[in-house]
Parts: C-alpha cells; structure tokens; sequence
C-alpha cells in the first residue's frame, strides 16, 4: 500500500496468519492513506485473522467488512 492512492481495499480472504509486523504493515500506509483525505478498508478476513485485528483495535482505524457491497461502500 502507498503511493498516492485514496481508496483501498485490502483482501484479507487468503491470509490465515497476521502478526505484529503485519499489523504494523497495514496501520502505517492506512495512516498515510487516510492523512490525504482517503479511505482503507479490510475485507473478508478469516476469523483467526480476525480476531488479532479486533484485539489490536485495529478497526478503530481501518473498518472490517465481511460484504463486498458493504466494503466498498465504506470506500465511497
């Protein structure tokens, strides 16, 4: 993530393990994004995955969305 975009979308569906430097490699570019006015959005993580996102209070600033119209709503 990075670059100039401002809105993105991250799908979540495929991974099955996120630690610390991956929790780090979402918040940091989602920061980013969001300082240019843009939006992230996670999508479809599996629920073990889930459940460290939730602990970290990660969707306090990136949302978690289980629906693709949901999701991309949330971009809108």
């Amino acid at each position: 993530m990075g670059g100039t975009a401002k809105k993105l979308l991250v799908d979540m569906q495929n991974v099955s393990f996120l630690g610390s430097m991956g929790l780090r490699s979402l918040v940091l570019p989602a920061q980013a994004v969001s300082r240019r006015g843009g939006k992230v959005v996670l999508f479809a993580p599996v629920k073990m995955v889930e459940d460290v996102l939730r602990a970290s209070n990660i969707q306090a600033v990136i949302p978690i969305h289980h629906d693709m119209a949901e999701a991309l709503a949330a971009l809108a």
